[in-house]
């Protein structure tokens, strides 16, 4: 049936709709269109396939090491920016760490990882990554022989998250606005929305808020209805 969408699930259930709104991310669409996620039949648009494969979609991710204790309410600076040489004897995702500094809950030390560095992290049990960041905490913060030693530690794993793939998008070489418009544009009764259908604030959260608020208005003007409940929002 032409006038009707069929989505399967992983589980075998079936749902059917006359309209369908895709909001997955940018990472996940990227392996849909490998054939190693979401299965669209037919098959998307060749514009908008090329489209999804020119976006770049990174990672990010934050680390925090906890105590029992906040030993850095006692130092004079609680914030150290980090500046490698490149001769360091670390392994090469430590280099990726540019600054530490307490969390705004107290609850201890973090640091922000991106790219490779983010990716190798996610690699790596608990206990590489805390002994690692155990490490460089210590001698950083000039420890001598009074180190509190660490509880724990929480991560993000966004890259490995196999509903997500990534963390946001950005523009790379070769790649541009439009790329961001077509990926945004509906496929007959198929609507996309997502911080990577947004041609202004693509990598944000108010930015997927804004798309959906777009489709939505897309979705509600293909309808055959002519009342003032199928009218799109007017623009502020």
């Amino acid at each position: 049936d032409n006038d009707t969408i069929s989505v399967q699930c992983s589980d075998g259930s079936v749902f059917q709709a006359d309209l369908a709104l895709i909001t997955v991310s940018l990472g996940v669409l990227k392996a849909s269109v490998k054939n190693e996620a979401i299965s669209f039949d037919p098959p998307l648009p060749e514009s908008k396939v090329m489209a999804i494969n020119r976006m770049g979609f990174g990672t990010v991710n934050k680390v925090l090491v906890y105590y029992d204790c906040r030993w850095w309410e006692n130092q004079t600076k609680p914030v150290v920016r980090i500046l490698w040489r490149g001769d360091e004897k670390v392994p090469g995702w430590v280099l990726g760490i540019h600054s530490l500094s307490p969390a705004w809950n107290n609850q201890g030390i973090e640091c922000w990882l991106s790219g490779e560095a983010a990716r190798q992290m996610e690699t790596l049990t608990d206990r590489d990554v805390l002994l690692e960041l155990n490490t460089l905490i210590e001698r950083l913060y000039c420890f001598e022989g009074n180190y509190p030693a660490p509880v724990g530690l929480v991560r993000s794993r966004w890259c490995s998250d196999f509903d997500v793939r990534g963390s946001y998008s950005y523009v790379p070489v070769g790649s541009s606005g439009d790329d961001i418009d077509e990926i945004a544009r509906p496929v007959g009764r198929l609507f996309f929305a997502g911080e990577h259908t947004h041609r202004s604030h693509y990598s944000t959260v108010h930015g997927a808020w804004l798309s959906g608020m777009r489709a939505a208005d897309e979705m509600l003007a293909s309808l055959p209805v002519s009342t003032d409940a199928g009218k799109p929002r007017k623009k502020k």
